[in-house]
C-alpha cells in the first residue's frame, strides 16, 4: 500500500471512530469534549500556515516571543472620604446618601462602625453623621463607614 493510500486509510478510519455511537458516549461519560478534524482540512490549514505571508508569519512570532514579557503595572485608585448626614437609606442599608453623594454599603467587605463598636449596614439610618472612606468616586463601594 502507498504512503496515501496509508494515509487515507487511517482518515476514514479515525473519522469513523470519532462518529462510533460507543466512542462518543465513552467520550461523554469523561466528560472528553471531541472535536474531531478530517484529514483534509488538517492539510488546508498547514498549507495555510506555509504559504502565509512573511509579516503576518513574523508579527506572529514576536507576540508569541514576548509572552512572558508582558509588564503588568499596579494603578493606585484614589479613594474619595465622604463626611455628613446621612440623608438618605436604601435596600437595608446596600446604599446610603450623604448629601448629593451616595456609597454602597457591602455586607462582608465593607467595615462599619456605629458610635466607635462594630455595627453592621442595617444599623446606619437618616440622621446619623457618617464618615465613609470609598474605593473610587461617589457611588463606588466604602472600605469603611464610621456613624455617630
Amino acid at each position: 500500500m502507498t504512503v496515501l493510500g496509508i494515509l487515507f486509510v487511517t482518515g476514514v478510519a479515525f473519522m469513523a471512530t470519532m462518529s462510533d455511537p460507543d466512542f462518543v458516549a465513552d467520550a461523554k461519560k469523561q466528560k472528553l469534549e471531541l472535536a474531531p478534524i478530517s484529514g483534509e482540512e488538517v492539510a488546508r490549514l498547514i498549507n495555510a500556515v506555509v504559504t502565509s505571508p512573511q509579516d503576518i508569519v513574523a508579527a506572529a512570532t514576536e507576540a508569541r516571543e514576548s509572552i512572558g514579557k508582558i509588564e503588568i503595572s499596579k494603578i493606585e485608585i484614589a479613594s474619595v472620604m465622604l463626611k455628613g448626614a446621612v440623608t438618605k437609606v436604601v435596600k437595608g442599608g446596600r446604599t446610603i446618601h450623604i448629601g448629593d453623594d451616595k456609597a454602597k454599603i457591602s455586607g462582608s467587605r465593607t467595615k462599619v462602625t456605629i458610635a466607635g463598636k462594630p455595627g453592621d449596614r442595617g444599623a446606619i439610618k437618616v440622621g446619623m453623621t457618617c464618615t465613609a472612606d470609598l474605593k473610587g468616586e461617589s457611588g463606588s463601594e466604602a472600605k469603611t463607614i464610621s456613624c455617630e
